[in-house]
């Protein structure tokens, strides 16, 4: 494990945008500790999957490492890993990162859930804030991103697309706690990675109001009260709905119950003004519903007959 370690330090060491060797310290020890709570890990794939993980970062290498993970592979050949535990360990570098879990890719196996986690943590909590800070930083002296901008407003549903743009206008510190940090405390997996994730959100929460509170920002402070307030809400459902899942519920309207359009009855009179051309607006208006209850009617009930 000495020569893996040597390897990745004398990859990373240079690093000053908060992926460097320090990191993969940090991410190796918490996997450690969460491996002490799953019994039936492998501690080495484990170990091996923490201390390798960011060798082929699309950030610090290009697409082309992060694709084929060169660096890793080359690692570990020279250390004369075999090739099942290699391609293990491949298997898990290839679904780490917030990226791939917005793309869809989540780890299956448990060694691979547990340095999910552990890489998650590092960008949670103060060490997440100061790991975010420096990448700022570092985004700042190239592309002159300011810190924070109030006219610049979170995207905070993007597609991973989207995230990995370079010159993405809202891409800057304060932002990144809406567009990516505060969403990681839902995609951690393990039991053990939860409970030490959701003190780690709390601390930014707290961040976050006491920066706004010291800026003025009133209206970001409010952003950030509704912003974890609807967090909350989908989490807590989430977890409901799971609970009676895992409970045997059949959950949804059974079918054949889905009540009729309250539009249907209106039909004469609602063809009538389609017919002398009125606004689809003032219909809506007239008939005392929504537009959305008007279009999903026309686009379902009359363009059916």
């Amino acid at each position: 494990m000495e020569q893996i370690i040597n390897a990745v330090k004398n990859l990373l060491d240079k690093d000053n945008t908060g992926h460097g060797f320090e990191h993969i310290e940090k991410v190796y020890q918490n996997a450690m500790k969460i491996c002490d709570t799953e019994k039936d890990a492998n501690r080495d794939i484990v170990a091996l999957a923490a201390l390798l993980h960011d060798c082929d970062d699309y950030k610090l290498f290009g697409n082309e490492c992060a694709e084929k993970l060169i660096n890793s592979r080359r690692i570990m050949t020279d250390a004369k890993i075999g090739k099942r535990i290699q391609q293990k360990v491949c298997d898990i570098i290839s679904t780490i990162g917030y990226s791939k879990r917005i793309s869809g890719i989540e780890p299956k196996t448990l060694e691979g859930q547990i340095v999910s986690d552990a890489d998650m943590l590092e960008a949670m909590g103060a060490v997440g804030v100061v790991r975010c800070l420096t990448f700022a930083l570092a985004r700042c002296n190239k592309y002159g991103t300011p810190l924070f901008d109030k006219n610049v407003w979170p995207v905070v549903n993007m597609s991973a697309k989207e995230y990995k743009e370079k010159d993405r206008r809202s891409d800057n510190f304060i932002n990144h706690f809406f567009e990516k940090m505060f969403k990681l405390y839902e995609l951690l997996l393990t039991p053990a990675g939860k409970k030490e994730g959701a003190r780690r959100h709390e601390f930014m929460i707290i961040f976050l109001e006491q920066f706004f509170e010291e800026q003025g920002c009133a209206n970001w402070k409010a952003y950030l009260k509704n912003y974890i307030r609807r967090q909350r809400t989908s989490i807590s459902t989430k977890a409901t709905l799971k609970r009676l899942r895992d409970a045997g519920k059949k959950l949804g309207r059974p079918v054949g119950s889905k009540k009729p359009n309250k539009l249907i009855k209106r039909e004469a009179k609602i063809k009538e003004m389609l017919k002398n051309k009125e606004p689809k607006s003032n219909i809506a208006k007239k008939l005392k519903c929504s537009r959305s209850t008007l279009y999903r009617y026309l686009n379902t009930c009359i363009k059916k007959k």
